[in-house]
């Protein structure tokens, strides 16, 4: 399993945002929300976008995200693979995850542990 990228090393514990070669070999990505007061772990597939005009947004929603964000987004312009990382975070920090889908709910860090090693996202300990 190829992890591309993490918003944090520890993804089980902290990291938002996990970018990973799926079992078939290709990208996938995750956002991942914490409820700390239930306990519960939301999981978003979440889609990866080659410029912000393939997303949901328009031209103003960019400016918007930009100003807010401190970025310089293009709406027509190619993402390099990290700008790819960047946008969907910040995307999902300006709008939230719900835009993406329902998530899968874990109701414990062990399930959801379980999950992420079933999925080859971390080893098993």
């Amino acid at each position: 399993m190829k992890i591309y990228y993490s918003s944090d090393v520890s993804i089980e514990d902290h990291a938002n945002l996990v970018v990973f070669e799926n079992s078939e070999g290709e990208k996938e990505a995750i956002h991942i929300e914490r409820d700390e007061d239930s306990e519960k772990i939301y999981v978003y597939y979440v889609e990866l976008f080659n410029k912000p005009a393939d997303s949901w947004i328009n031209e103003e929603d960019l400016k918007s995200i930009n100003n807010s964000c401190d970025k310089n987004y293009v709406f027509d312009q190619e993402l390099t693979r990290w700008d790819q990382y960047f946008f969907t975070s910040d995307l999902i920090w300006y709008y939230g995850a719900d835009n993406f889908g329902s998530p899968n709910i874990y109701t414990s860090q062990d399930s959801f542990e379980e999950w992420l090693t079933s999925r080859g996202i971390i080893e098993a300990n």
